[in-house]
């Protein structure tokens, strides 16, 4: 005889979360589009289960399986708040000056984070948990640029972004 542990995973506001990582001893899912997941076949006995994404603070919780029965365990996930900094400048690669305008996207799992480049050509995200990023430049008449780097507990880290200006025409609705 088997139980299960269901439930959703939801952000502090209670918007679903998907794509999550659940997982506990007798195996791991992910949460579908309405933030719920599902965890089968579990023998009876006390589990730690832990759900994990990017953005956000781990939660691990103990869930106590019975015999045939479907225990909820659901989750309210608190954005990850660190001490780490990523800024740096935005230069046009040919001439070696900062352009001035345009957005540097921090790309996370579920929730983007966006930095307007000022007239210095000064981008900067605060508050950053450890972990991996993924910096993404656009702007109008500039090739896109994207990087990747790996942010300690506490570590100030700049990033200057190079990008070459691009020889396409935009058309003039977009």
């Amino acid at each position: 005889m088997t139980g299960s542990i269901v439930g959703r995973v939801l952000s502090k506001s209670g918007s679903p979360l998907s794509g999550v990582k659940v997982s506990c001893e007798g195996g791991d899912t992910l949460t579908l589009p309405d933030g719920t997941y599902r965890l089968e076949h579990l023998e009876p006995k006390i589990y730690v289960v832990e759900v994990a994404i990017q953005g956000f603070e781990t939660q691990r919780k103990k869930v106590a399986v019975k015999d045939e029965e479907g225990v909820v365990a659901d989750f309210h996930m608190n954005d990850a708040v660190g001490t780490g900094v990523i800024h740096g400048h935005v230069l046009d690669k040919l001439r070696g000056k900062p352009i001035s305008h345009g957005t540097v996207t921090l790309i996370l799992p579920l929730i983007n984070k966006y930095a307007s480049v000022n007239s210095e050509g000064h981008y900067e995200f605060r508050n950053l948990a450890p972990g991996e990023y993924k910096l993404y430049f656009s702007t109008q008449h500039y090739e896109e640029e994207m990087m990747t780097t790996t942010l300690r507990d506490g570590e100030v880290k700049i990033l200057n972004i190079s990008c070459r200006p691009s020889n396409r025409v935009e058309p003039p609705w977009g």
